[in-house]
């Protein structure tokens, strides 16, 4: 199946030990996300191997549910999350973290199957108006989120 990868970075004046924390304490990640999102089953940090549920908005489904694994932590540099939609296609979204001296630079990336059929056809207009910026909008305020002191 074909697949689609967006990216943000985002740098922030905020230690890589202090910025790492942030991304991977799950809880806080509706803080930051640019919809609704809510997470369930979690309780405490998150380890490799950890589960959860996520509801978040897409177009058509204000509580799309995802189920959603921890494939790598690698503190405090790297966070791979897997979310399995519904349908069986998975979302690999990457964190990776490098410090830049002054503080540190966040690299998202989304890594998503490419509709087919209908979809597919319309798919260009909804990555270009939806997805990529509420992608760059939410990366955006999770730079603002750590600055602020979150």
């Amino acid at each position: 199946m074909a697949r689609v990868v967006i990216d943000a970075t985002v740098t922030t004046r905020r230690s890589i030990e202090d910025a790492f924390a942030y991304v991977a304490d799950i809880s806080k990640h509706p803080e930051w996300s640019p919809k609704a999102l809510r997470i369930d089953g979690l309780s405490g940090p998150v380890a490799k191997g950890t589960h959860y549920t996520s509801y978040g908005w897409i177009p058509g489904d204000k509580e799309h549910r995802n189920e959603v694994e921890v494939t790598e932590l690698d503190s405090p540099t790297r966070m791979v999350l897997v979310s399995t939609e519904p349908d069986g296609g998975e979302f690999i979204n990457t964190f990776e973290l490098s410090s830049t001296g002054s503080g540190t630079s966040i690299k998202r990336t989304m890594d998503m199957p490419k509709p087919t059929g209908m979809l597919g056809l319309v798919f260009p207009l909804i990555l270009a108006f939806v997805a990529k910026p509420g992608f760059n909008k939410g990366v955006t305020t999770l730079g603002a989120k750590l600055d602020a002191g979150s």
